[in-house]
């Protein structure tokens, strides 16, 4: 046939072997979803379409808080990304080389963990939207927000772990004997707060809220090869002071 006789193929038109490429518009975002739980109006999955969400705005979509809500100890959970991932297990590689015994279980709890807590204000945020208080959030992210804790809880190296009623203007000191004092091997000025929002603190630098934890460490027990050492020193140094002194009485 002719070859002019075949219909004229548009562009449009697809055969075999044809690849077709659908980019992404470069105006569309990825979609976030965040976790919302506890003390909100309605919990759920929450997708925020818009960039740069913030805790304020996941709150309002959640219909804000309801009463006997704690914004103060609100926190947020994110997951690690792979970049976070790879430097953890470069700080964990590190920790191991010197580490061993209980030292090493700890550092292997760290490991298991793919999210970490990111200490937020919640209440601050609300108030001041758009500040930097109101973080923003990525996807995956899940804001927990608690009921009020009238409650402080002391743990650690003190006599009889406890939980008390808070007591506003009380210090650390005050709860610490609540939980029958300090232990015999504490680290006295090393006791801190945890917060339930996830921050932290000295305990002689910060302030007691209701639904914190007061802890107190301990120190760490002495080597018993190097007592066993310093022991075996100082009897040759006895022995030689014997020896010496027989030697200059036989002298004399």
């Amino acid at each position: 046939r002719d070859l002019h006789s075949f219909p004229t193929r548009r562009s449009s038109d697809l055969s075999f072997y044809d690849v077709v490429h659908v980019r992404r518009s470069p105006i569309s975002k990825k979609v976030i979803n965040v976790f919302v739980e506890g003390e909100v109006t309605f919990e759920g999955v929450y997708s925020l379409e818009k960039k740069n969400q913030r805790l304020s705005d996941v709150v309002k979509s959640a219909g804000g808080l309801i009463p006997g809500s704690n914004a103060r100890g609100a926190r947020l959970l994110r997951k690690m990304n792979d970049d976070e991932k790879a430097r953890m297990q470069a700080v964990l590689q590190v920790a191991r080389q010197g580490a061993d015994g209980k030292d090493s279980i700890n550092i292997d709890k760290i490991a298991i963990s793919d999210t970490y807590t990111i200490g937020i204000h919640l209440d601050e945020a609300l108030a001041h939207p758009g500040s930097t208080q109101d973080v923003e959030l990525v996807d995956g992210d899940r804001l927990i927000v608690p009921s009020f804790n009238h409650t402080v809880r002391i743990s650690g190296d003190v006599n009889a772990p406890n939980t008390v009623a808070f007591d506003e203007g009380k210090g650390y000191k005050y709860y610490i004997k609540q939980a029958g004092g300090f232990g015999e091997r504490a680290k006295k000025s090393h006791a801190y707060i945890v917060y339930q929002n996830g921050t932290m603190a000295l305990a002689k630098e910060g302030k007691i809220e209701p639904g914190c934890e007061v802890v107190v460490p301990t120190k760490r027990p002495r080597d018993a090869q190097v007592i066993s050492q310093w022991l075996g020193i100082g009897t040759s140094v006895a022995y030689l002071a014997t020896m010496v002194a027989t030697i200059a009485n036989l002298l004399k």
